[in-house]
């Protein structure tokens, strides 16, 4: 490549790659699969028919080729997840409407929502489920959910187990989560032998660790005392504004989001 002069080859594969992302969140999952076979058949006719084209010419089939089969990946990731998020029993009861009593493992932080009517506060809280008691029957599933609730939801924490009762309702589109549950109560204990009874002193989990690590850091100067407990727990609460700022601008915020991600994944 000449000095001066831009290559966008990659340009191509990022484009398609976000294009099926996008375009998969709101798609059935037969029709993205429709778009991975697409995709798939169109990167080997341009492979084949980079062939007779003179080798100077080859760079712009070869580069929408790879692209092609980038995007036909994407797209093939994203019709086995969305099987069974869309298709699921989950997403059954939440088409359903169903009153539900569900046992989850929480797997992200609480996101405050705002407050409802009375003045409290509420919140969201990605989950996992375990299992659901919808309809008189029991549903095994492993399948993400969202809850929002009001009192105590504030404090779960990564790793826990609770049992709660409420309405599931489908998810909005876009949403990678199989449905929406209203939770009725607080988070009770999942332990079925006692009467269930609110969530206490129990033990803190990755959250207490990271905020012992947070705490542990804090000793350092400057932006390292927020950067260090953000790349090795995902922790960002510490982090300078100006900095989480830079490294938007920079590109580089996957340093703590993986991290993060890396952190909570044995306890979810």
């Amino acid at each position: 490549m000449s000095p001066g002069r831009l290559d966008l080859r990659l340009a191509p594969s990022a484009i398609l790659t976000w294009a099926v992302s996008l375009g998969a969140a709101y798609l059935p999952p037969l029709w993205t699969g429709v778009v991975c076979a697409a995709l798939a058949v169109a990167a080997c006719l341009l492979f084949a028919a980079r062939a007779g084209v003179p080798r100077s010419r080859r760079t712009f089939p070869a580069t929408l080729a790879v692209a092609f089969l980038f995007g036909a990946a994407v797209a093939a990731h994203a019709a086995a997840e969305a099987g069974p998020r869309q298709d699921g029993p989950v997403a059954d009861a939440a088409a359903a409407r169903d009153s539900v009593v569900i046992h989850v493992l929480i797997v992200g932080d609480p996101r405050e929502l705002g407050t409802d009517s009375r003045g409290s506060g509420r919140w969201a809280v990605p989950a996992e489920v375990i299992d659901i008691a919808a309809d008189g029957m029991l549903i095994r599933s492993r399948t993400r959910i969202l809850l929002t609730g009001g009192e105590g939801w504030d404090r779960v924490v990564t790793g826990q187990e609770v049992r709660t009762a409420g309405k599931l309702k489908p998810a909005k589109p876009g949403q990678v989560e199989a449905g929406v549950l209203a939770a009725a109560t607080p988070p009770m204990r999942p332990d079925s032998r006692h009467k269930p009874e609110a969530l206490g002193n129990i033990p803190q989990g990755p959250a207490q660790l990271k905020k012992q690590f947070r705490t542990a850091a804090e000793w350092l100067r400057g932006d390292a005392a927020g950067l260090l407990p953000g790349m090795v727990t995902g922790d960002t609460t510490s982090l300078d504004e100006g900095l989480e700022a830079a490294m938007k601008t920079t590109g580089t915020t996957h340093l703590t989001a993986v991290s993060g991600a890396n952190y909570e994944a044995p306890y979810g």
